[in-house]
């Protein structure tokens, strides 16, 4: 039996990651899964989140994982509380977990769940001969992630990326190395 410890080894407790399944559609396809793998899942999935880089800093200099988080903002600006960004993470672990239990490979390796083999356009095609890595990270976990991510440049998460949209005007970026160059007319 997996010994999960919340605040040690695990954000959520089997108990109240069953009751985040209980309002969701998967909750047949997670209480499926024996209580042993649930847990490893969780487990497993606390050990991944824990391995990204987030803004701001843990709550408490002592703390073993990386949620709670003080200095954390959603992707609006606004301030997140300690006690929010904890439990988005167990969110985030929940979604983390139901994930590994039906493609484990999600947790290293090669996914080739989002591979194309061969590409064709009337008489045009491409064939690829290797698998491509996929993210390892299932869409939900970085959905409740994202803005928390801190970027290789040392902003924190989307706030600090541009973005340029399709409309009529000239797209402007505002901080960054954007202005080095004046492009090509």
């Amino acid at each position: 039996m997996p010994a999960l410890t919340v605040g040690v080894n695990c954000f959520i407790s089997i108990i109240a990651a069953n009751e985040y399944f209980e309002n969701s559609t998967r909750f047949a396809q997670w209480k499926a899964y024996p209580t042993d793998d649930r847990k490893r899942a969780l487990i497993e999935g606390t050990r991944l989140i824990d391995r990204m880089c987030y803004a701001g800093a843990k709550e408490a200099s002592p703390q073993i994982l990386d949620f709670p988080r003080t200095g954390l903002s959603d992707c609006c600006g606004l301030a997140v509380s300690p006690e929010r960004s904890l439990l988005i993470a167990q969110q985030a672990t929940c979604e983390y977990a139901i994930s590994l239990l039906a493609e484990p490979s999600l947790g290293g390796g090669v996914n080739s769940s989002g591979n194309t083999k061969k590409l064709v356009a009337g008489p045009a095609s491409i064939e690829y001969f290797r698998p491509i890595k996929s993210g390892k990270y299932p869409v939900a976990v970085v959905d409740l992630l994202a803005c928390f991510m801190q970027d290789r440049i040392g902003g924190s998460g989307a706030s600090s990326v541009g973005i340029a949209s399709g409309t009529d005007d000239c797209s402007s970026f505002t901080g960054g190395p954007f202005d080095l160059t004046k492009g090509y007319y």
